[in-house]
Order: C-alpha cells, then sequence, then structure tokens
C-alpha cells in the first residue's frame, strides 16, 4: 500500500477499504464477519457468516434495533 500513486490514494474504493480497515482495528473486541455494499435501492445482501450466525431463512424478517448506546443491532423474526 505505501507505493500508491497519489490519484488512487483518493478513490473511493481505496477510501472504503481504508475505512474497512479502521472499523477492523477499532472492533479489536468484536468480530468482523463481513462487509456488504449498499445497493441503489438502498439494499444489502447479508453475507454468509451473518446468515449461518442468524440462522436467517428465506421469508425471514430481519429487525434493526437501537440500542441505549446508539447501536444498532439484528435480531430475526420468523413468521410462522
Amino acid at each position: 500500500m505505501l507505493l500508491l500513486t497519489l490519484s488512487l490514494l483518493s478513490s473511493p474504493t481505496l477510501k472504503a477499504c481504508s475505512e474497512v480497515t479502521r472499523l477492523m482495528r477499532v472492533a479489536q473486541v468484536e468480530k468482523v464477519l463481513g462487509t456488504s455494499k449498499v445497493g441503489p435501492k438502498y439494499r444489502i445482501t447479508l453475507v454468509n457468516p451473518v446468515q449461518k450466525r442468524l440462522k436467517v431463512k428465506i421469508g425471514d424478517l430481519i429487525v434493526f434495533i437501537e440500542d441505549e448506546k446508539g447501536n444498532i443491532l439484528l435480531k430475526v423474526s420468523r413468521l410462522t
């Protein structure tokens, strides 16, 4: 990474990689399971490790919950 030219340092992809690296350092106690890019309709894909941890199945609802510290939690709600 030290040999990158100045034009590459301003590229959006490199900035995103730098942000992921920074977040991984911040989350030393936490485990990074993967990343998802927000699509044109603000949709994301749950990466395989997250799917497995949440035991998500097609048709399940993902509930986004904000805790008292402002962290966003994901929980699965199954329709029966």
